[in-house]
């Protein structure tokens, strides 16, 4: 068609270049707009793409929350028991019962069971902060 019209156009009938599509500008134009089309939809396609997967990975880390607030909800009460019962180890051995070894033994658990609920307590903040960060991209509380 390109060179039917390029012929006719010598010849003064310029009236066909409108009707079969004009010439070689328009067509690498109407190429070109076809291009941008197919280009957009993939970027569409790509974006959706993201935020599906998103989605899926706030899900999952909000799920993960969970179970860490659990878990950190079981050493609080875990603590607190301890604490009770150091309150009662301290009457008892200040009253002559047990030994100074299983008394300082027993401190000692309630440290170590004070340090898994602080270690807890910061899983639990690390991952809201790491929900937060998805979800808004905002690193500040």
């Amino acid at each position: 068609l390109s060179g039917i019209n390029t012929i006719l156009s010598f010849v003064g009938l310029p009236l066909f270049r409108g009707i079969t599509g004009g010439g070689d500008d328009a067509q690498r134009r109407s190429i070109a707009i076809a291009d941008l089309q197919i280009k957009v939809t993939e970027v569409e396609r790509h974006k959706s793409e993201m935020e599906r997967t998103l989605r899926e990975t706030v899900m999952m880390e909000v799920l993960a929350f969970d179970e860490i607030r659990r878990q950190f909800q079981i050493s609080q009460e875990i603590s607190r028991r301890e604490y009770a019962r150091l309150q009662l180890l301290k009457v008892d051995y200040q009253f002559g019962e047990g030994s100074t070894q299983t008394y300082l033994r027993d401190l000692s658990g309630i440290d170590r069971q004070r340090a898994a609920t602080y270690t807890d307590w910061a899983r639990l903040v690390t991952q809201l902060t790491k929900v937060k960060l998805l979800v808004t991209g905002d690193g500040g509380f």
